[in-house]
């Protein structure tokens, strides 16, 4: 039987939300599974000509992963893929492609996991939840790993304000943006982490706007990115200065987000990111997306 599986992109980290805060956005790839009598897999849009069409693709990895899990083998199936997300742009591509074949293995192998076993897989196969939580489930979720446990809340995105991206041309690996990290901070920057964190989470239960632009700062993980990406300050400071409630580094970048509360004001935010960009020599896109509250889904084609 023929099926399609869409997986949402995600913002993670919201500013000092490091690894633990992941919202999903209206950015998708979808993978388009049919029987076959040999394996193959073809790539479409982001991605074409780069990521392996074998049986190295980050999705098969995950696929066989799902199928050894409940003790069975991956069968043979054509397996089409469509990305929407770009790569390496800290918008969740990587996740998505493992909740895409986890989902695929699940499906051909009698859905025997549920989605917080799926959510377990997926935390393991990338490292930390705060992309594969929304990639699976859509919305906001606050997710954290803790004594070989996945512990997940979802956050009530309703009253959410609108979402603007600025993506560059340019991609920010996750490792290497990781290998900038420290590996110590001062008690000073821990406290202000903990307490921006606490009240980005109340903020955003609470509907609480106006603490937004305090509350996506961050002191641990953005600073030291900003070697690779010198800009970084002077294009948030301008979604702010448009009117953003708050602006952030997407996950590892190079994508920036930031809330606005209207979609005038969205407008503004995305046409400030687009011109600090020119000024910067950056010739980025900007985009106005809504947020995913679905997550991830599997629909069987007639």
């Amino acid at each position: 039987m023929k099926f399609t599986i869409r997986v949402p992109a995600s913002t993670s980290n919201l500013g000092p939300g490091f690894d633990a805060l992941g919202l999903a956005l209206s950015l998708h790839n979808e993978v388009v599974v049919a029987p076959a009598e040999a394996f193959s897999v073809s790539v479409l849009g982001e991605g074409r000509g780069a990521l392996p069409e074998d049986e190295t693709n980050l999705i098969v990895r995950a696929a066989r992963r799902a199928c050894a899990e409940s003790s069975l083998e991956l069968p043979p199936v054509s397996i089409r893929c469509t990305n929407g997300i770009p790569l390496d742009r800290g918008l969740g591509s990587s996740s998505a492609a493992i909740v895409s074949g986890l989902l695929l293995g699940n499906h051909l192998t009698g859905s025997m996991l549920d989605r917080e076993q799926l959510l377990a897989l997926a935390t393991e196969l990338e490292g930390h939840p705060d992309n594969v939580a929304p990639a699976l489930f859509g919305n906001l979720q606050v997710a954290l790993r803790a004594q070989d446990k996945v512990h997940r809340v979802e956050l009530n995105t309703a009253h959410l304000p609108q979402v603007v991206l600025f993506i560059p041309p340019f991609k920010m690996p996750t490792h290497e943006g990781r290998a900038l990290l420290p590996t110590t901070i001062s008690m000073h920057d821990a406290v202000l982490s903990v307490g921006r964190v606490a009240l980005l989470v109340a903020a955003l239960s609470a509907g609480r706007f106006e603490a937004l632009t305090e509350a996506t700062r961050d002191v641990l993980h953005q600073p030291p990115r900003e070697k690779n990406f010198p800009a970084m300050p002077r294009l948030l400071d301008a979604a702010r200065d448009a009117g953003a409630v708050g602006a952030w580094l997407s996950g590892a970048g190079s994508t920036l987000a930031a809330f606005a509360r209207t979609v005038d004001d969205a407008r503004r935010v995305a046409r400030a990111f687009m011109d600090e960009g020119a000024r910067c020599d950056i010739t980025g896109s900007s985009h106005i997306v809504a947020i995913d509250r679905f997550g991830a889904t599997v629909e069987r084609n007639a």
